[in-house]
């Protein structure tokens, strides 16, 4: 009997062993089947990933690639290059704002760099990353950081271009602030002819017998001028002299990066000529750079007469102050 008893013993601890294997088989099979199964949907994410970036929805993209990697509980060079690459677009689609994904990105540019180095034909894309990381390395990490650099590129902006106003010159070189007026009566002679104007505001002016050109002196040197730029005498809608100032004011706008103050004085008549004059004028830190169309009507001697004129002035107060 005791026989009998083992037999059976050993028969109920065979079958549970067995059962034990079939379980433990059956939760590997069960575990592998579910690991192809969330491998087959990381890669349908990832397409759909690659479709959102291909359609410039980088966002989606990016979601598609975080919701691989979840499924996958790790990444991979595909998605990470991917990834880097959706960050990077919209971060350089938003450069006047801050984009928190600055801080994400460096830290996947790096790892990408460390861990991929030898990767098989994969310099193409080790090469985009690096450029990448180059690019964003100093960029900003903070929105304070990023203000302050904001700050920073405005304020040299705006440097650069007070240097380009108060530097500019007509073509005609000659006619640059600051001459003495020894230099400027070599320079002009025509203008000292005849006696000096006077001014209360400007100062003296020593005028062109036929009216091209005025300069302006104060403690003896010539801080401004006025010049003649066009003249059209055959203009009865004054639509040659209208194109032509607005040619000069649209170039002066792009190269001051400023709007103009528009000036329009009512019309007056001077010995029977009817004037119009409209000015476009650019000023900062004492300088002052003006266009003038200038419309007139003539009815002396001859029947109505349009001239359409156009001026330039530029006078520099700082340095008579």
């Amino acid at each position: 009997m005791a026989v009998h008893s083992t037999s059976i013993f050993q028969v109920n601890s065979m079958q549970t062993n067995m059962k034990k294997i079939l379980l433990v088989a059956f939760l590997i099979i069960s575990s592998f089947r579910f690991g192809v199964a969330q491998n087959t949907i990381a890669i349908l994410k990832y397409e759909e990933a690659e479709e959102a970036y291909a359609a410039n929805n980088f966002e989606l993209a990016i979601s598609k690639l975080n919701e691989a990697e979840t499924l996958l509980k790790a990444t991979n060079p595909k998605i990470l290059y991917l990834k880097i690459l959706s960050e990077s677009k919209i971060i350089e689609n938003s450069p006047l704002n801050y984009c928190p994904l600055i801080e994400d990105l460096n830290p996947l540019v790096g790892k990408y760099l460390k861990e991929y180095d030898n990767l098989p034909d994969n310099q193409e894309k080790f090469r985009d990353v690096y450029r990448i990381g180059e690019k964003f390395k100093n960029y900003p990490t903070s929105a304070e950081a990023f203000e302050d650099k904001k700050n920073e590129a405005k304020e040299n902006e705006k440097k650069k271009y007070d240097a380009v106003f108060m530097g500019y010159l007509l073509d005609d070189k000659r006619l640059k602030l600051g001459l003495t007026l020894e230099e400027a009566k070599r320079i002009f002679p025509e203008n000292f002819k005849s006696a000096p104007g006077k001014d209360l505001n400007k100062g003296e002016f020593y005028y062109h017998s036929l009216g091209t050109l005025n300069l302006w002196v104060k403690k003896g040197m010539v801080y401004g001028y006025s010049v003649e730029i066009s003249r059209f005498s055959d203009d009865p809608a004054f639509t040659k002299g209208a194109m032509k100032a607005s040619g000069i004011v649209k170039k002066l706008t792009d190269h001051f990066n400023f709007e103009p103050r528009i000036e329009t004085p009512t019309d007056h008549s001077v010995k029977g000529i009817k004037v119009l004059a409209t000015s476009y004028v650019w000023e900062k830190y004492n300088k002052k750079v003006t266009v003038i169309f200038s419309q007139m009507s003539q009815s002396r001697p001859y029947p109505v007469d349009k001239i359409s004129v156009v001026y330039f002035e530029q006078f520099d107060n700082y340095l008579v102050e």
